[in-house]
């Protein structure tokens, strides 16, 4: 997807105590549409083309009245496949990603 950060804005509620992913009008007939993100695993090893596959958890804040199956469909998913490694390299860019390992430490990379 080009131009991936036009798709997204984060979002916070009224009295600032939920902050989650807002989709905007580039992302069609998913606009207006809120959700978080959950745990987020890389595979271990690299796909041939030095990639590495994600896999993430999210939670759907507002549906802005879609259907449920609206979610299911691989557009929807790739898209929030594509939104979080965005977000995850501009972390990676402000050296500012901080993370949870699997004992439970926070852990956080500097510049």
């Amino acid at each position: 997807m080009n131009n991936i950060e036009k798709y997204y804005t984060n979002v916070v509620n009224s009295d600032k105590t939920k902050t989650g992913i807002g989709l905007t009008e580039h992302a069609g007939e998913y606009f207006g549409v809120i959700y978080e993100y959950g745990e987020v695993s890389f595979a271990e090893e690299e796909n041939q083309d030095g990639t590495l596959n994600v896999s993430f958890d999210w939670k759907l804040i507002d549906s802005n009245g879609l259907s449920t199956e609206s979610f299911n469909k691989e557009e929807f998913k790739n898209m929030l496949g594509d939104i979080l490694v965005d977000i995850i390299d501009k972390h990676i860019e402000q050296g500012t990603l901080g993370y949870e390992d699997r004992d439970n430490n926070i852990i956080t990379t500097n510049s």
